[in-house]
């Protein structure tokens, strides 16, 4: 449970008397903004090497299609070891 604190910092409840005060690092819309960064450049770098693949290899459309099948179930399966929490401490 988090509390804003009488100076509007907030702070992380705990089983004790005590507050803790969450750092910069630990705080939601930090921790989401670095994983839009980072899911962002992994979608470009994949798109770009995608096509770069497609392009003079005579790849063929069952090709294309597995290779976007590759990175969309490569997708959930990312989404599904962050909502799990199977990827360890961020």
């Amino acid at each position: 449970m988090f509390l804003a604190g009488p100076d509007g910092h907030r702070y992380a409840a705990t089983d004790g008397p005590a507050y803790q005060l969450m750092g910069t690092a630990e705080t939601l819309p930090f921790n989401l903004g670095v994983l839009l960064v980072a899911v962002l450049l992994m979608a470009a770098f994949a798109s770009f090497f995608t096509v770069a693949g497609w392009r003079g290899s005579g790849a063929g459309p069952v090709a294309r299609v597995h290779q976007v099948g590759l990175l969309a179930g490569l997708s959930a399966l990312a989404w599904f070891l962050w909502q799990w929490n199977l990827l360890g401490p961020f």
